[in-house]
């Protein structure tokens, strides 16, 4: 028995050694590619990217994605990963300027201008990721934000010339149309709940207003997101000033125009319980009481509520803000190959949006959420079989011929940009208000736009000393990528070239 078990170890052996010397006999050994992000959800409760890795995992012969759960505040640990050597191949970023800076992010640029679908990218996010021609990161995930119209009460209680639909049409309308009809649209003396109001409330109209107002006056700032003109924050421009007086006269308490506005103060009662119904903005738009709601592409409304004509229409002058997440690829990473296809795969790649549609459409529960980041309509329309809000479709596909021009977010992509726009101290104190504590620059704005401080404080305390102490956190994290980007140019990584397999005779 004992010989007979030796034979039989000899054979399988000598099999062993012959299915090692034919290489058509055995898979090939895979490469790891680490993957790190919040948009996992869980083993028991996947998501659809985990569904998607899991997918890959499946197909793929020569590379296995290895999933890196994140444990307590995210930034904290993808930091202390990149001090332990051991950063994830790929992984998203809440900011792309400090994964650059921080020496995180690969050069990308070679992998990116070799790669044919790399253009279907959307335009604006490719910019994004762009730093004096080096790209460090990939777009990997956006939605619209914007307003949606109830066109049945604007035609009912606006007073317009017209039929709404056609008025405010997405791409079709101005700042002043808009803000004409939510003035109009306004019943907020009664006691019954049947009481309506033009739009949920002014707080992030400082983001998209300044931009409106400057394509329609056509000055010469640029002003995207914000007041970013593509080199500073233009704090003391006229676009900016006129935008703070807008916001201030449509916030104003006394006059009624937001449901925000009507919010109580400290130990007062909500009225809005008693005139609309409801003190939830979002419940008050679904009942067919509020005009315009700004929202992102990404809502869930109760439809079976909402018995009325609605659209999503994005912003006034053609005008859709992008809120964006983005990918890097690790500095450290080994296999940049591979690390890229992964990256490629779980973003903008056409085999791993083909993935999503079949992943979706095999198992209910799963959801394809947000809107896609390439211009291939081919390929994209089927995504809006499963994102089905009324409008979007028609937004995105205007944002693809050029009728509406995307501005993205700065918040993960410009450079200083957080600094300048929400922690930057100012010196300023104003008794009575925070606590009569020194204001950092985001207090200071809401502030302004809430009416707090006047028009005339702002002028008195925005100096042009202040706005360029806020603008130097943007041109000293500039400075910083472009020390990065000097540094990496020399040693930029490209993509490995193929060799042609060439048949065995």
């Amino acid at each position: 028995m004992k010989k007979i078990f030796l034979t039989l170890l000899t054979v399988l052996g000598v099999l062993g050694l012959a299915s090692c010397n034919n290489p058509g006999t055995t898979k090939p050994k895979k490469t790891t590619i680490t993957y790190c992000g919040w948009d996992l959800g869980t083993e028991a409760a996947p998501s659809l990217k985990r569904e998607m890795i899991n997918r890959f995992n499946e197909n793929s012969d020569k590379i296995f994605i290895d999933v890196v759960e994140p444990q307590g505040g995210y930034d904290e640990f993808l930091n202390t990963m990149a001090s332990a050597s051991n950063l994830p191949d790929v992984f998203l970023v809440n900011s792309v300027p400090n994964a650059v800076v921080g020496k995180q992010a690969m050069d990308i640029t070679n992998f990116a201008k070799a790669d044919s679908e790399w253009e279907t990218i959307e335009g604006a996010l490719r910019e994004s990721v762009t730093f004096s021609d080096s790209i460090y990161a990939i777009p990997a995930a956006q939605n619209y934000i914007g307003f949606f119209a109830n066109y049945d009460l604007i035609n009912d209680e606006a007073g317009l010339k017209g039929n709404a639909e056609d008025i405010f049409e997405a791409g079709k309308f101005s700042y002043t149309e808009f803000f004409s009809t939510i003035k109009a649209v306004n019943k907020v003396d009664v006691d019954n709940g049947n009481g309506f109001i033009g739009v949920n409330a002014t707080g992030d109209m400082i983001n998209w207003l300044p931009s409106s107002i400057d394509s329609t006056l056509a000055t010469p700032e640029g002003i995207t997101h914000y007041v970013w003109n593509g080199q500073s924050l233009d704090l003391n421009g006229s676009t900016m000033l006129k935008a703070l007086e807008i916001i201030q006269e449509i916030g104003d308490r006394d006059a009624k125009y937001t449901f925000n506005s009507l919010s109580p103060a400290s130990g007062e009662e909500d009225s809005r319980e008693v005139i609309f119904g409801s003190t939830d903005e979002k419940v008050v738009f679904e009942a067919g009481k509020m005009a315009f709601i700004q929202a992102a592409s990404y809502y869930t409304f109760n439809e079976e509520e909402m018995n009325f004509n609605y659209k999503f229409v994005a912003y006034p002058d053609a005008k859709v803000i992008s809120a964006a997440d983005y990918v890097c690829i690790s500095k450290a990473t080994t296999h940049p190959d591979e690390a890229f296809e992964v990256a490629k795969f779980l973003t903008y790649g056409s085999e791993g949006i083909k993935t999503k549609y079949e992943i979706v459409q095999a198992d209910s529960e799963m959801q394809l959420t947000g809107l896609p980041i390439v211009t291939n309509q081919e390929l994209t329309s089927k995504w809006f079989d499963y994102v089905t809000l009324p409008g979007v479709k028609e937004v995105y596909d205007k944002v693809v011929t050029g009728e509406i021009t995307v501005i993205v977010e700065c918040n993960k992509a410009t450079p200083g940009y957080l600094n300048a726009r929400f922690n930057q101290l100012t010196g300023v104190i104003i008794e009575g208000l925070r606590g009569d504590a020194e204001y950092k620059i985001g207090d200071f704005i809401w502030d302004v736009c809430g009416g707090q401080i006047s028009l005339n404080q702002y002028r008195a305390y925005m100096t042009d000393d202040l706005e360029t102490l806020i603008n130097k956190n943007i041109v000293d994290a500039y400075a910083k990528i472009n020390a990065v980007v000097a540094e990496d140019l020399p040693n930029r990584v490209s993509p490995t070239p193929v060799t042609p397999e060439v048949p065995a005779e």
